[in-house]
């Protein structure tokens, strides 16, 4: 038309490409079609430019950030669920292989009780039955020294020894419920176990030497909470839970 007869109009800064254009300042989203005016310079085009700021609502755009940022963080969420399932799945593997050998061993463990339960049914004699325990107590528990009492004066208030292992010097023939530790443990019906016990209390004697013992174990002999004796044994390693167990 005349407005362009003295001077060329400005050049759009983007491409006659339909879609999403960037120029230096901002992005637009752009149509474009052509019109038949009859004009004798040629066939005109019509363009709609909208920058994206106005087009696109801030809401939305702001939902679209949250949105990639979520497609970002998705797979590194996904990888460190992955690791964690990995490391539970990995901690239950280890605690079940811990109870079966717990299982496996209080097998074995309560094998080892039985066959001395039929050991000690076959002795005829007191004293012969508390020197199988004794043997029985330093193969399974490590219990080098020990002494037994039992219930067998009418008063019920003294035990009587009827088997000792390896004792330095003679234990006292008779306690009294109440007298020294054992007495004590026997009075109450409690099991003790001493970790350490005090120096000079029990020595353990060899050939090459003198030690102190790892623990001691005092237990009252009971059945359906009736007194029948005491035990006290000088263990050379710590109790495990197993010992203690069958103590308590």
């Amino acid at each position: 038309g005349a407005m362009f007869q003295k001077s060329l109009p400005p050049t759009l800064p983007v491409t006659l490409d339909s879609g999403l254009q960037t120029s230096k300042h901002a992005s637009f989203a752009m149509a474009s079609t052509k019109l038949n005016w009859n004009d004798p310079s040629g066939q005109w085009t019509i363009v709609l430019l909208e920058e994206v700021v106005r087009t696109v609502a801030w809401s939305q755009a702001a939902l679209l950030g949250v949105l990639a940022s979520l497609a970002l963080l998705l797979p590194g969420w996904l990888a460190i669920r992955l690791l964690q399932s990995r490391q539970t799945q990995a901690q239950a593997s280890l605690q079940l292989q811990g109870i079966a050998k717990h299982q496996e061993a209080s097998l074995a463990y309560r094998t080892r009780l039985a066959e001395l339960s039929v050991s000690l049914q076959r002795c005829r004699q007191l004293p012969e039955l508390a020197h199988m325990f004794l043997q029985a107590a330093d193969e399974h528990f490590g219990a080098v020294q020990g002494v037994i009492y039992l219930a067998t004066s009418p008063n019920g208030h003294e035990l009587d020894l009827v088997g000792a292992r390896a004792c330095a010097t003679p234990p006292p023939a008779r306690l009294a419920l109440g007298d020294t530790l054992l007495g004590q443990c026997a009075l109450e019906r409690c099991t003790k176990i001493i970790p350490t016990p005090s120096p000079g209390y029990w020595t353990l004697r060899s050939g090459l030497g003198n030690m102190q013992p790892a623990a001691l174990v005092l237990a009252p002999l009971l059945i359906q909470d009736k007194l029948i004796g005491a035990i006290e044994l000088a263990l050379q390693q710590p109790p495990d839970e197993m010992t203690q167990e069958m103590f308590s």
